[in-house]
Order: C-alpha cells, then sequence, then structure tokens
C-alpha cells in the first residue's frame, strides 16, 4: 500500500518515456507481499500501457504473487518474461 502510488506514478512516466515498441517491464522479484493496493497498481498500469498501445509484462513473480493473481483470475491479464 505504501509504494502503490509510486510504483503508478513512476511506470505512467516510463510509458510517456519509452520508445512506443517498448514494453513496460515490472520486476517483482525483491517484492514480498503485496495486497489489493499493488494488485490495483499493476491493473491501472496495465490500462495506461494499453491506452498508449504498449504492453505491460512482469519479472521474476514470485511464487506468492503468482498464486495471488492466479486466484484474483489475473494471470492472463500479466504475461511474463524472464
Amino acid at each position: 500500500m505504501d509504494n502503490a502510488d509510486d510504483v503508478i506514478t513512476q511506470g505512467t512516466q516510463l510509458l510517456t518515456g519509452c520508445g512506443p515498441d517498448s514494453p513496460l517491464v515490472i520486476d517483482l522479484a525483491t517484492v514480498t507481499f503485496m495486497d489489493s493496493s499493488g494488485l490495483s497498481a499493476l491493473v491501472r498500469l496495465r490500462r495506461a500501457a494499453e491506452a498508449n498501445h504498449r504492453q505491460l509484462m512482469l519479472h521474476a513473480v514470485p511464487e506468492r504473487i503468482s498464486v495471488l493473481l492466479r486466484l484474483c483470475g489475473l494471470t492472463a491479464q500479466f504475461p511474463t518474461v524472464d
């Protein structure tokens, strides 16, 4: 919850500052906990990416976050990259 607004702000800046063919890749390697605020931030960034004709991808998704995405039916919405 503490970082959700920062994630949205920085992600939005990256979406507008990078080339049009570049996906926005969010590295979740160090994320140990994610609540509804974090999920909401990811969904909002995905919508912003789509509005800019870009793709949002997740990298190094921890198992507990992967389970959370699955339980919320969001797995298909967030492709992963190695």
